[in-house]
This record gives C-alpha cells, sequence and structure tokens, in this order.
C-alpha cells in the first residue's frame, strides 16, 4: 500500500503541545488510560513509533475503553473527555496502520470512526486524513473493481417519479381534508420580507430560486454516481426500518457506496435512510457544493451557529409526525418530498409521546386510528410537495412530517 506521511511536521508540532493529563480535569479517566496516551505520543515524537504491533494493540485498547463509556446512558450525557479520548485513540491507530499494510480503506474507517463518535483534535487531523486517503482511493478506484459507480442508477431511473412534471397533492391519496392547506410560495424574497411576513409570523414558506448558486443544482449536479466519487469510501450512520419510532429500527455504520447500492440501487425489504448527518462537517469537499441560505444570517447568527444535516435516502423513507426546537430551512436537492405541518398551538390534537420521544406523534397521520386518537383529525395543517432546487422554511416546534417520493437528497439550515 502506498504510504502518505500521518506525522508531517504540522502534525507533529501540534502533537508536541498535547497534554493528556487536562481529559483527567471533568471526569475520570483513568490514569492508565491517560499514561497509554501519554507513551503513544512520545513515541510517535520520538520516533519510536516502528512498532507496530505493540502501537496496535495500545491504541486499539484506548479505543475499546472508551467506546464502552460512549455507549453507556444517553449519548448528550457522555461526557466529552472520552469522546476526545476515543479520537485520540483512532488518530494513533492510524498512525501504526499507515506503517503496516493494511489499505487506505481502513485508515479511512478509522478516521470516519473517530469523527462520528469523537470530537475534534489537533486541527480536525481525523478529517485531513481521512480526505487525504479518498483522494488517492480516487486515484485507484476508475476501474470497475471499486464503487462500480457506472452501476449506480441515475435519479431518472424506475426508483420514483424524478421527472419535472409538477405532482398535484390531490394525486398523492394522503388524506386531505377541508381543514388542510397548501404551503405559500414565494421567489426569492427580500430579507426583510422574510423577517415580517414569515419569520414574524412563524408560517411555513417555499422560497423558490435561493438555491440557484448553488454547485450541487449547477456545475457539479449532484447525482448519487457524484455523491459515491467524493465520498463513496466514508462511513456514514444510516437508519433501518421504516421510521425511528418502530421497534424494528436500528442505525448501522457503513460505507456510503455500500448504503447506496443496498438502499438505493437494489430491492431492498427494509428501508436505510442517512438521516440527519452532519456529513458536510465529515466531507469538506461537499460542503463547497452547498450555500448557507442568506436569511439564516440576521441579527448576532454566524455562519458557525447553523448546523447542516444531510437527509439521503430511497423513495418512501419517513420522518414520522415530529418538532424540532430550532428554526429549519430544507433544501431540496434531488428528488420530492410530501410534506404535512401542523401549529404548535395544536399539540394537544396530536398526541405526542411521553419521555425522551415527547417531541413525536404517536399518530400514523396516513393511516390514523380514530379510535385511539379520535381528535386528531379536526387539526388543521399546511402541506407541500417540495421540488429540487426549492426551500422550505419550517419555523421551530412546528410539528411536520416527511415522506420522500423518490430517491431524495436534502440539506437541512437550523439555527437558533
Amino acid at each position: 500500500m502506498r504510504k502518505f506521511n500521518v506525522l508531517n511536521e504540522s502534525t507533529l508540532e501540534t502533537l508536541k503541545s498535547l497534554q493528556f493529563d487536562e481529559l483527567k480535569k471533568s471526569c475520570d479517566v483513568p490514569a492508565t488510560i491517560i499514561s497509554i496516551l501519554g507513551q503513544l505520543q512520545a513515541d510517535c515524537i520520538s520516533g519510536r513509533s516502528k512498532n507496530v504491533k505493540e502501537g496496535l494493540f495500545y491504541s486499539q485498547l484506548v479505543i475499546d475503553r472508551s467506546w464502552e463509556y460512549l455507549n453507556i446512558g444517553n449519548w448528550k450525557d457522555v461526557p466529552d473527555p472520552w469522546r476526545f479520548v476515543y479520537a485520540y485513540g483512532c488518530f494513533f491507530k492510524i498512525v501504526y496502520l499507515n506503517l503496516s499494510s493494511d489499505t487506505f480503506e481502513e485508515l479511512v474507517a478509522t478516521a470516519d470512526r473517530g469523527l462520528l463518535m469523537g470530537l475534534p483534535i489537533m486541527g480536525n487531523v481525523l478529517a485531513r486524513i481521512a480526505c487525504q486517503c479518498c483522494r488517492y482511493l480516487s486515484q485507484q478506484s476508475k476501474s470497475k473493481e471499486d464503487l462500480q459507480v457506472e452501476k449506480i442508477p441515475t435519479l431518472s431511473n424506475s426508483n420514483g417519479d424524478n421527472s419535472k412534471t409538477t405532482l398535484k397533492l390531490t394525486e398523492l391519496k394522503v388524506g386531505i381534508s377541508p381543514g388542510s392547506t397548501e404551503v405559500m410560495q414565494v421567489q426569492k424574497p427580500t430579507i426583510q420580507w422574510f423577517l415580517e411576513t414569515v419569520f414574524g409570523k412563524q408560517i411555513p414558506f417555499i422560497f423558490q430560486d435561493c438555491l440557484n448558486s448553488w454547485p450541487a443544482l449547477n456545475e457539479k449536479h449532484w447525482t448519487l454516481s457524484y455523491l459515491c466519487d467524493i465520498a463513496g469510501h466514508r462511513t456514514v450512520p444510516v437508519e433501518v426500518g421504516s421510521k425511528y419510532t418502530d421497534e424494528s429500527w436500528s442505525q448501522q455504520l457503513v460505507r456510503f457506496s455500500d448504503f447506496v447500492t443496498m438502499y438505493i440501487e437494489k430491492e431492498n425489504p427494509s428501508t436505510g435512510y442517512l438521516a440527519q448527518h452532519r456529513l458536510f462537517d465529515q466531507v469538506p469537499e461537499l460542503k463547497n457544493d452547498i450555500r448557507i441560505p442568506e436569511y439564516c444570517l440576521f441579527g448576532d447568527v454566524e455562519p458557525e451557529d447553523i448546523q447542516i444535516n444531510a437527509w439521503i435516502g430511497p423513495k418512501g423513507t419517513v420522518s414520522p409526525l415530529h418538532f424540532d426546537p430550532e428554526h429549519n430551512f430544507l433544501c431540496q436537492v434531488i428528488g420530492k418530498k410530501y410534506i404535512r405541518l401542523y401549529s404548535v398551538n395544536y399539540t394537544g390534537l396530536l398526541y405526542p409521546h411521553e419521555g425522551m420521544l415527547s417531541n413525536t406523534s404517536q399518530v400514523d397521520i396516513l393511516d390514523p386510528d380514530e379510535s385511539q386518537f379520535p381528535l386528531f383529525s379536526s387539526a388543521p395543517y399546511w402541506e407541500c410537495i417540495l421540488s429540487e432546487g426549492e426551500m422550505l422554511y419550517i419555523p421551530p416546534k412546528m410539528w411536520h412530517y416527511v415522506k420522500s417520493l423518490s430517491t431524495s437528497v436534502s440539506v437541512s439550515f437550523w439555527w437558533h
């Protein structure tokens, strides 16, 4: 395997400045783990990182020990020091993998695990390593033996309606009631108009022609093949199941190209959905293809305050009726989605779950059980079909249900 210099001059200088004892200040990271990290650090700095077998053993020991703490209780309650420990374990493992005969795929997978489960370290060194490895892999993978992107379907084949024909809401058979209202549309309004007419009144609105400057919709023209070229080797979290409220729902970590093959290219009895994932932090090359909507950036809101998520999946993926605490611009890059929205004022008619899923309704809105949820049908709602190039504003705490009508790629921007 072709090697590259993980421990370049800049990385070594950063490594020399690390003080692992800092990890003990806010949670009980055992002294043995701190000692192992310190020894791995010293070996890398001194050039003694040639004992690959021993280095892999101790770096994996750090990963395994921190993994135990990452999987205790709620994810939001995991202490940051343990996430840093996990990321450092992945970094040191990469140093030794690079000295062994392992493939670039293993280096990328290890870096991605550190990015997904850990926290950014050393100037986001894991992201840089993953990107560098992927560049090498791209040079090697133009043949059919790698991603086989030639076999990945374009979005004009039979996986859903991807034509430019406008779908009518009445054709969807989604149980339109007299109380429903179609979401209004506006063509690229001024920020002042948005603040006064939409933001101030907290109503949903579709914005036209606001994504015209996105390379993803122009010169880069996103397709599944393009996304696999850029991110095919990256490990991503995939939700498996019809919706996250089902008992059978689970999550898997898989390569992006495998996700496309298993759940979009091929027929699969299970639905796979790359949902609410910070793909653009993980793969900065893709972030260059999108733009933060200017309507997010007013007052004291800064670009770093905005959480950008990717939503990628086949026809039929569902986000059950729920609400989020943030303002949201949902931008449709590929395909179409049906969306239904309810005002927070009607929460009492929507039968939220109790406990951790209190932001999610118990009702299957397309097939409601009227005997169990008798008041649900009396709640008025907005609805729309969001098509390529369109952007939907969803106010904070507004209930919304989303269903993909075709293979779909969406980008959401959340901000407070």
